[in-house]
């Protein structure tokens, strides 16, 4: 009987893990599934504000956070996009954005930098440089991610960088263009002229 009442509990026990391993599977399945999703989606967009937009509602949606996304300018850093929309940041705030962006790493709540700020900002890198800064806020109080969602946004937020990288090559590619088509113009008239 006592042989039969361990062999019942290892059985539970391992029955359970089984369970749990098959749920964290699933759920990791979902989740490539939808990155796989939000990556075809940025291949279809052909501005930058459709890459930005789809960019912060797939981290809002996957995440839970609400989402604001800074592009340097004349005058610093200043939102060019959110979900829900939102353009209004305290200073603490822009003040962690700021130091992100300049030194490349996560600065606000949670991070080891600026924890004062009410937002997570984490900077969006590309083989050119840094393009911008992502501000993710919830009303829960603590860290706002998980070490598994932060792992979740990192992929979400290169995937974002490079399709802006991407339109940013194509307007770059565009210009030149645009050049070598006044240069040629301009070299027919200076040799008509001639």
């Amino acid at each position: 009987l006592f042989f039969f009442a361990v062999m019942a509990v290892l059985v539970s026990k391992v029955a359970s893990r089984s369970r749990e391993d098959a749920i964290v599977a699933r759920n990791r399945a979902r989740a490539t599934e939808t990155l796989y999703g939000f990556s075809r989606k940025l291949a279809s967009c052909g501005t930058l504000d459709d890459v930005l937009w789809a960019t912060a509602y797939q981290i809002a949606s996957m995440l839970k956070v609400r989402v604001v996304i800074l592009f340097p300018g004349p005058d610093g850093l200043s939102v060019r996009m959110g979900y829900p929309p939102e353009d209004d940041l305290d200073q603490a705030d822009l003040g962690a954005a700021k130091w992100a962006f300049d030194n490349a790493r996560p600065a606000g709540r949670g991070a080891d930098t600026l924890p004062g700020a009410r937002r997570l900002f984490v900077p969006m890198t590309t083989g050119r440089g840094l393009v911008g800064v992502v501000g993710l806020d919830n009303d829960r109080p603590g860290p706002i991610l998980t070490p598994e969602q932060q792992r979740l946004l990192d992929s979400l937020v290169d995937q974002g960088a490079l399709a802006i990288e991407r339109v940013h090559l194509v307007e770059d590619l565009e210009v030149a263009r645009l050049n070598e088509q006044t240069d040629r113009l301009r070299q027919a008239l200076l040799t008509s002229i001639s």
